[in-house]
């Protein structure tokens, strides 16, 4: 048995072979665009165009980032200078309230439109939103009933009663502790009371506990309002 080689034509092969290879890199470079597809067109330039890649990517990120921040911003200060002309209008009104020839009609239409702009300007506060998010509102005041409770007599209640029972009735608070105390009863009964603990020592008595008791289930809605509502 006679084998035959011809290794011309075997040459002939294996180059066009890779000829065929070269064209279809060539081919995919123009395809894509670029010069590196795969690992093993430039393994150590892939490395670094992933790098500069992923900067690119972040930094593009970060500047839709600030973008959404500016609009955020630009919301924020449409809604505060709605406010600032609502203010506006509320001293134009209090200024034009002091004028001696209005009568007590006059009086009582510019208190209702005063009422009326500090109406707006809650909602105003209350409503503002950028993307489902809250932009003036507090939003570090707490969410259950009693952490809400706690942060109100913290941030104004307490201030705002004392302040009320001196305009009404000329009582002035006297540096005391108090202590509060929150519990849930029934519905319907007492929002609050006060109960303190007397010592008595011949025809004097010594105030020693003072104590606000809140009943949790007479708090309607349950977004407490301020300490003024209550008080009256």
């Amino acid at each position: 048995m006679r084998i035959n080689n011809n290794l011309n034509a075997l040459n002939s092969h294996r180059m066009m072979f890779i000829n065929n290879q070269d064209m279809q890199k060539s081919i995919e470079k123009l395809s894509s665009g670029l010069r590196i597809n795969k690992a093993s067109d430039d393994a150590a330039g892939l490395s670094i165009s992933e790098k500069m890649r992923a900067q690119i990517r972040g930094l593009s990120q970060s500047s839709r980032n600030i973008q959404d921040a500016i609009s955020l911003v630009q919301t924020a200060e449409g809604a505060l200078n709605e406010v600032h002309s609502l203010l506006q209008r509320g001293r134009e009104l209090s200024v034009q309230a002091s004028n001696g020839t209005n009568t007590s009609e006059d009086k009582t239409e510019i208190q209702d439109e005063i009422t009326q702009i500090l109406s707006e300007i809650d909602n105003i506060a209350n409503n503002t939103q950028f993307n489902s998010k809250f932009i003036l509102k507090n939003s570090s005041a707490p969410s259950d009933l009693t952490s809400k409770v706690i942060y109100g007599l913290k941030t104004g209640w307490l201030e705002e009663a004392a302040k009320l029972i001196q305009t009404y009735y000329g009582l002035t608070p006297s540096n005391r502790d108090l202590n509060v105390n929150l519990y849930t009863d029934a519905e319907g009964g007492t929002l609050a009371s006060v109960s303190q603990m007397w010592s008595v020592g011949g025809s004097t008595a010594t105030l020693t506990s003072l104590t606000l008791n809140i009943d949790l289930a007479d708090f309607k809605p349950s977004e407490p309002p301020d300490g003024e509502i209550y008080f009256h």
